[in-house]
Formats: C-alpha cells, sequence, structure tokens
C-alpha cells in the first residue's frame, strides 16, 4: 500500500507531459556561455579604457616640467656666456680698388697656415632652484702660423694697406672672457681691443621659435706688422666661460685641437667629429687632426664661415624628463595587465571585485607617474623610480589583500606588478636593444595571459 501511495500513476504522469510541466528533480539544459563572465569582461575592457584618459595629462605635466627646466639652464647659461664658438684668428687687410672713383675702403681676410689649440674644459656647477646646471670653463693656448703660401690668392690688382693690417679675433659673447687676450706676435706682446660688429651668418631661433636672426660679433682686433717674408707666428691664450656649446671654425690649412675634460657627458657635432675620445681615470681627452679641404685661404667677409664649424656640447645630467615620458607610454601595459590580473584571479577563485576598487587601482597606477616625476627632480630617476614603484606595489597589495582576504592572492599581485614594474625599467634604461627587449618580452606576456586563460571555465554546467 505504502509503495502504492509513493507512486505517481501513469495517468497523472501523462497529463504532466502533455501539459509541458517538468518534474522538480529533472536536469536543467547546459547554458553554453556564463553570461556573468562576458558582462564582467567588457566591463574591465571598459574601465582599461577610462582608465587612459588622465595619461595625456600626465604626458603634459611632463612637458611643462621638462620645459621650465631647459628654460632655466638656458637663463643660467646666457648669463654665464651661451653657446660659445671661437672665431679666426685671421689677418684683416684693408685695400682700395684703383677703378672706384671715389675711393671706398674694402678688407681681405687671410686666414692662417695652421693652427694648433690646446687646453683645459672644466665643469661649473650652478644651482637654480631644484636644477643644477653644467656650465664649462676653458683654458686655451692657441698658436697660429701665417705664412708667404697664406697671401698667394690676394688679389694683385687692387691697393693694400700693409701698414694697417690687423689681427682679427672674436667669440660669440665677450661677456664669457674672463680677461683682456694679450697677443704674443712673433714673440713681441700686443695688446688687443674691440672693434665693430661683423656679420659671422650664423643664425639661431628667437624666442617665439619661428624666426631666425642673423648673429653678429665683436672684433678683436690687434695691430700687426707683417714682415716682407710673410712668416708670422701668433699666440695667445683664452679664458672662456660658456654653457652648452664650445665650437671651432675650421679655416686654416692645417687643424689640431687637444682638449682635457673631466666632463664625460658630452656630444660632439657640427662638420668634423673628432679623432680620438679617450679616457684616462677621471679625465678625458679629444683630438681633432686634420688637414682643412677649402678652396680659399682669402676671404671679402666672414659670413660664411659658420655653417662649417664644429665641436663639443655640454649635456646636462636631467634625463629623467625623457625617462620618465618613456615609462608614461607604457600606461596602457600598466593598466591593461593589471586589470587583467584582477580580473583571471576574481574568476577563477570565484571572488567579486567590485568596479569602484578596480578604479582605485587604475587611480594608484597613475599617481605613480607623478610620484616618479616629482621626486626623480630631487634624486635622480632610478632611485625614484624605486621608490615610487615600490610606494605603489605595497598600496595595492595592501588593497587587494582587505578585499580577498588570502594572503596567497596578495603574494601573486605583489609577484606580477615586481615583474612588471622591473620589465618596464630594463627596458628604459637600454637604448638600440630596446625595441628587441619590448618585443620579445610583450610575446612572453602574451602567452602566459593565454596559458592562464585556459584554467578559466568559460562554460558552466
Amino acid at each position: 500500500m505504502e509503495n502504492q501511495e509513493n507512486q505517481t500513476p501513469k495517468s497523472q504522469q501523462t497529463s504532466l507531459v502533455q501539459s509541458g510541466t517538468q518534474p522538480v528533480n529533472s536536469p536543467q539544459k547546459p547554458k553554453k556561455l556564463s553570461e556573468n563572465i562576458l558582462i564582467k569582461g567588457l566591463l574591465v575592457t571598459v574601465l582599461i579604457l577610462a582608465m587612459l584618459i588622465p595619461v595625456p595629462f600626465i604626458l603634459n605635466v611632463i612637458s611643462e616640467r621638462e620645459e621650465y627646466q631647459k628654460n632655466t639652464v638656458k637663463e643660467v647659461g646666457d648669463k654665464f656666456g651661451g653657446n660659445q664658438t671661437l672665431y679666426g684668428p685671421f689677418l684683416k687687410i684693408p685695400y682700395t680698388r684703383n677703378s672706384d672713383k671715389v675711393k671706398k675702403t674694402y678688407y681681405s681676410y687671410v686666414s692662417p697656415q695652421e693652427v694648433k689649440t690646446q687646453g683645459d674644459i672644466d665643469p661649473v656647477v650652478k644651482k637654480r632652484g631644484i636644477y643644477n646646471v653644467i656650465l664649462y670653463h676653458a683654458k686655451l693656448n692657441n698658436e697660429v702660423e701665417f705664412t708667404s703660401a697664406s697671401f698667394e690668392q690676394l688679389d694683385q690688382d687692387v691697393e693694400y694697406n700693409w701698414n694697417s693690417a690687423e689681427l682679427l679675433f672674436s667669440v660669440s659673447n665677450l661677456n664669457g672672457l674672463d680677461d683682456d687676450i694679450n697677443f704674443m706676435i712673433n714673440g713681441i706682446s700686443r695688446p688687443s681691443k674691440i672693434g665693430k660688429s661683423i656679420n659671422i651668418g650664423e643664425t639661431k631661433l628667437n624666442e617665439q621659435n619661428y624666426s631666425q636672426e642673423i648673429k653678429s660679433v665683436e672684433e678683436i682686433l690687434v695691430p700687426v706688422s707683417i714682415p716682407e717674408n710673410k712668416n708670422i707666428k701668433v699666440s695667445f691664450p683664452v679664458s672662456l666661460k660658456g654653457a652648452g656649446q664650445l665650437n671651432f671654425i675650421p679655416v686654416s690649412k692645417k687643424t689640431e685641437i687637444k682638449i682635457n675634460t673631466s666632463i664625460r657627458n658630452l656630444k660632439f657635432d657640427g662638420s668634423v667629429l673628432p679623432n680620438s675620445s679617450d679616457f684616462s681615470g677621471k679625465n678625458r681627452t679629444v683630438v681633432w687632426r686634420f688637414p682643412t679641404k677649402i678652396s680659399t685661404q682669402v676671404w671679402d667677409d666672414l659670413s660664411g664661415l659658420a655653417g662649417n664649424k664644429f665641436g663639443m656640447e655640454v649635456m646636462q645630467s636631467h634625463d629623467e624628463y625623457e625617462k620618465t615620458n618613456r615609462v608614461a607610454k607604457y600606461a596602457i601595459l600598466f593598466i591593461g595587465l593589471t586589470f587583467i590580473t584582477f580580473f583571471f584571479i576574481e574568476i577563477i577563485n570565484k571572488l567579486k571585485i567590485h568596479p569602484i576598487q578596480y578604479v582605485l587601482v587604475g587611480l594608484a597606477l597613475s599617481i605613480f607617474y607623478l610620484l616618479l616625476l616629482s621626486i626623480s627632480e630631487y634624486i635622480g630617476f632610478n632611485k625614484s623610480y624605486i621608490i615610487s614603484a615600490l610606494a605603489t606595489i605595497l598600496l595595492i597589495c595592501w588593497f587587494i589583500k582587505g578585499i580577498v582576504k588570502k594572503t596567497k592572492i596578495m603574494g601573486v599581485v605583489f609577484a606580477v606588478l615586481t615583474l612588471l614594474y622591473s620589465y618596464i625599467f630594463v627596458i628604459i634604461q637600454l637604448d638600440e636593444l630596446a625595441l628587441l627587449a619590448g618585443s620579445i618580452g610583450l610575446f612572453i606576456i602574451l602567452a602566459l595571459l593565454m596559458y592562464f586563460s585556459r584554467k578559466i571555465e568559460w562554460k558552466t554546467e
């Protein structure tokens, strides 16, 4: 009787089937895809894109700080002497043309046969606010020789006033000279005087950085008596202050320049690169030695010579802006990988992380760049990167530990972030190999993401 009571009559089962009603204990149809995972994935993608919005503003702050630093360096450098170029020396010989009805004075500029320059360049550090501006002080000894060959190309159809010949020399900014220059001409000491301004054909950008101005320099002149054999030997010291560039003009038939300096951060530029640049302990010896391939040693003006200048530039040590800018360009990698890591942790461990908590983590990753920029202005890029990265990693790990209450998961987040920040730091230190290292690293990261994505149960029963 009891068995009969517990059994459902066949007529009732038939009616249930006809009415479409399922028994309570019948299995449900499997879902092909978890809708919650799909929605969460789309939400995380939107959050990654949204957290990239602050990146242009961060890059703008970096550019503003870099521009402020450049303006500070330029202001201090200009007051100290600015970019310096040595012009000459030349023999400035006046003449008149016989064909002129009204006599007018013209000048021929004769370059020497040989120039030898040797000296030292010492760094000078000036502090302005939070910046250390690296300037230089050059002490150069110059030996110059004119021979009869230097005068061979003079025009024979004009009348030269040999008694009014002068030795001409100049630098870009006379304010950079420590003292007046005394010239030894054929063993006789002669003081110099300041002449008029001459156009040397060098152009520079004005303050708006879109137009150019013709630059001129002031002459430093010394009367000189030209002997019959035309052999003139000149020696003179130059004590010069400047900032940025120190350039020379290759006008003699033979040029030799030898500079000793303790400044290591130098850039060489211009028409001629140095023959050697060797380190010996803390000092560096830079040598230019070459015959100048010029078609003439006589000019009617000096406006075409500035384009052939060569020399060195003292680079500023403030490279934190460039490196910080490069790090900021990897923001999508920082934010994307961090959010994907959280997403995988959330799905694999069946946790619930609120979108607001994703946003807070994204803001922490963004503030990392501001910490890096501000601290690097005081202690340099490398130390500030370690401090900023460690602070960000610890903050995020402390935050995730409070959410999931699991030390193991916090350890996973710590390992991922540490590897990510270390990877970016290594790339920033590389120059030529940065692209290769970056490509290989991204390939490995993608492979890891594909591997861990297999552990997610995208389909549920």
